[in-house]
Order: structure tokens, then sequence, then C-alpha cells
């Protein structure tokens, strides 16, 4: 279980990034659709003094596990946005793993 893939998109990274610890997931891919956020994470861009604390937040977390950063066109990664979408209005289900939320579906 410790060598596993677990997956990371959207707006709460860090909350993704705590949960594949807590699951003892050592390899963790995430990816977004913000270009400039991949580049900040990768360290080739000056992180905006208005992201320092998230970023910093992330790199923390990440620098205790194996971590590689995609950018993903948002049209390509269209379930990633709605997740991220309803998880920002509050509204994502605490948990679930076998069958996906039924806002989930379409995007599919």
């Amino acid at each position: 279980m410790g060598n596993e893939s677990f997956g990371c998109g959207g707006t709460s990274n860090t909350g993704r990034i705590t949960l594949a610890w807590r699951l003892n997931h050592r390899h963790v891919e995430l990816e977004s659709d913000s270009k400039q956020l991949v580049h900040i994470l990768r360290g080739e861009q000056k992180t905006p003094i208005e992201v320092e604390v998230i970023v910093g937040d992330i790199l923390y977390l990440t620098s205790h596990i194996k971590v590689n950063i995609k950018f993903v066109r948002r049209a390509i990664n269209k379930a990633a946005h709605v997740i991220a979408h309803w998880e920002h209005m509050g509204s994502i289900e605490a948990k679930w793993l076998f069958t996906p939320p039924f806002w989930l579906i379409p995007a599919l």
C-alpha cells in the first residue's frame, strides 16, 4: 500500500496530500489545470506573495513523500474540475470509495 499512487487535483491539494499521508501512500500525483501553479511547485517560477502561504503548505507536505506534479488541460481533466467546483461550494460528500456521487457521473 505504501508505494501506490494517490491522484490529487482541484483546489484542496493540502487536504488531499494529508489524506494520502494518513493512508500511508508515499507517492502522490498532483494534477492542476493551472500552468502557473505547476511551475511554482516545480520551482520553475517565483511564488507570488498572494499564494506564498498555500504554496508553502503544499511544499512542506510534499517534502515527506514522492510527488509528481503535472499540468492537465481542464477539458481533459473535467472530472477533477467538477470535484473542485463542488468542493469549493462546500457540497462535496466527506468520503466515497466505489460509487461516485450523482453530480460527478456526467463528467466521467
